[in-house]
């Protein structure tokens, strides 16, 4: 097919549930967040190895303390509690949340990780922008459309350049209203409504 046979159109994100809220920084500590369902047969393709690992060689040269939490169920859930233990990462796991639940953690989370082998969309990654919340994530699938410069850093699945794009994402001053808004303004209910009723309208007419 060619181009203007078809058009591709995101999913919607609920901005009643995910939207930015002002939170208070800690000066001394980073928050960390990540959201899957952790289970090696319904989502084999996630990575969360990875950031674990870039995120304990991190902190070895880093002033503030790290704080990760992992929202999620799943069968691999004990082997990534191991994986913490043994690089000595602080890391909560909350088991299962419901969506407003989740919304709660991105809202008072700093920044959102986000690892994978291969992404149709990225529905937690661009719930964590809608709630303005800078992203680092891999360099796959659909990711590059939801992740630029202005909203965190994309990064190839090395560790090299996970420690190297976490250094550079917590020195960046993020305007994370502006992120918030401009995830809303593309994904919302009325946007994605309307580019559906757009395809109807060029199909029919």
């Amino acid at each position: 097919l060619t181009e203007d046979k078809f058009k591709i159109i995101g999913n919607v994100i609920d901005s009643e549930v995910f939207y930015y809220k002002e939170k208070k920084i800690d000066p001394n500590q980073l928050k960390f967040c990540a959201v899957a369902t952790w289970n090696t047969k319904k989502t084999p393709d996630k990575y969360p190895e990875l950031f674990i690992e870039a995120l304990a060689l991190f902190q070895k040269n880093c002033e503030k303390d790290i704080v990760l939490t992992i929202i999620g169920s799943g069968n691999r859930l004990n082997d990534l509690k191991k994986l913490c233990e043994e690089r000595n990462l602080k890391a909560t796991f909350t088991g299962y949340l419901d969506k407003t639940e989740i919304a709660r953690y991105l809202q008072q989370t700093d920044f959102f990780v986000h690892a994978s082998r291969i992404e149709t969309f990225g529905v937690s990654t661009a719930e964590a922008l809608i709630c303005g919340v800078p992203v680092i994530c891999s360099n796959v699938g659909a990711l590059p459309e939801l992740v630029n410069n202005s909203n965190g850093i994309l990064c190839n699945n090395h560790i090299d350049d996970w420690v190297k794009g976490l250094k550079q994402l917590t020195e960046t001053k993020y305007d994370r209203a502006s992120i918030a808004e401009k995830m809303k303004e593309k994904f919302s209910a009325h946007t994605i409504g309307k580019a559906i009723d757009e395809v109807y309208e060029k199909v029919l007419h």
